[in-house]
């Protein structure tokens, strides 16, 4: 599982049967990457064509959602966004056996390259 090992995949309604839901941030942070022109989906040759955004939180962590829409993330990077605060939709791209989920994964840099952690829930 390598870089992905505490990934989680959201189970979502299919988005372009049903439409795409809106993703909200989900901790205070700085968007530090986005990619969002792709539509191509499908088995492993479209793993290149992944629309996702990474983000450092104020407590130093990372967050990515991988799987947004197109064109659907209206910040810029370096931008400092609130917890709560929709910053994509659902999308369907990159290598994705079944669309009818969202890639999240939550973790820390050691050495620039990313160390996922496993999600902490939390009511607050």
């Amino acid at each position: 599982m390598g870089l992905q090992k505490n990934a989680l995949d959201f189970i979502i309604p299919h988005p372009i049967e049903k439409g795409p839901l809106p993703i909200y941030m989900p901790a205070d942070g700085v968007i530090v990457e986005i990619i969002q022109h792709y539509e191509k989906w499908g088995g492993r040759e479209y793993e290149m064509c992944l629309n996702q955004l990474l983000a450092i939180t104020t407590n130093g962590e990372y967050f990515r959602i991988a799987h947004i829409g197109k064109d659907s993330c209206e910040h810029d990077v370096g931008s400092f966004i609130k917890r709560g605060t929709k910053i994509a939709e659902t999308g369907v791209n990159g290598w994705m056996t079944d669309p009818r989920h969202t890639h999240f994964e939550v973790g820390i840099l050691v050495d620039n390259q990313r160390q996922t952690l496993k999600v902490r829930w939390s009511g607050n």
